[in-house]
């Protein structure tokens, strides 16, 4: 009667397994995917924010499965449009659109979610939203300048979008000079550290 207990035991360990284990393959499998397209963009890129020879030097975290979130999503209602400074002193047209609250750990955490009033002329673009974020892995594991993290209007379900910060990437300022990456505004500097998404660069042209 033991060995048939602990023979039902096993099964029913080896179904919950089986079960449960592609779910989060198939999230690991998208960001391996998401990653690896964002490789080959920034290879194909005629502005070259990287060259052939830096893409070893692309470097991710771990992937976590707790820094895929589930988050409140509440859209918000005659924003202005407002100038989103760059790094390279120039601004650019947005609006906040929404904003997207999870909790982690113990800490409730509110991000803003904004609009670029350029690309939503583009139909691809037209339900695109921008998450920039500064956290305390800023200057020491990750980019100094924060990083970005792109979502869709279109994925959210009952008041609900899912945050991935494993896909969070460098802006092209990470990898050179010369380009207009928008500073994530104060609001969305988060007073922790996550430790998902795209490292720090370290070029081998001397810069970072």
């Amino acid at each position: 009667m033991k060995n048939a207990y602990l023979v039902r035991t096993l099964l029913t360990v080896l179904l919950l397994w089986q079960f449960t284990s592609p779910v989060i393959s198939q999230s690991k499998k998208e960001v391996i995917e998401y990653r690896k397209t964002h490789l080959e963009e920034l290879l194909s890129d005629p502005r070259k924010p990287i060259t052939p020879e830096e893409k070893d030097l692309i470097k991710y975290f771990s992937f976590k499965k707790s820094w895929q979130v589930e988050a409140d999503f509440v859209p918000l209602e005659k924003e202005p449009v407002f100038q989103m400074p760059t790094y390279s002193g120039i601004t650019r047209d947005y609006r906040k659109f929404a904003t997207a609250t999870f909790t982690h750990g113990q800490k409730k955490i509110t991000v803003f979610l904004y609009q670029n009033m350029t690309l939503i002329r583009q139909p691809q673009y037209k339900d695109y939203l921008f998450l920039p974020f500064k956290d305390n892995t800023n200057g020491a594991e990750s980019y100094g300048g924060g990083r970005y993290m792109d979502v869709r209007i279109s994925t959210v379900k009952d008041g609900k979008i899912i945050l991935n910060f494993n896909k969070a990437y460098n802006p092209y300022c990470a990898y050179n000079e010369g380009f207009n990456c928008p500073i994530p505004p104060q609001e969305n500097h988060l007073n922790l550290s996550i430790s998902a998404g795209e490292r720090n660069f370290e070029s081998k042209r001397g810069k970072k």
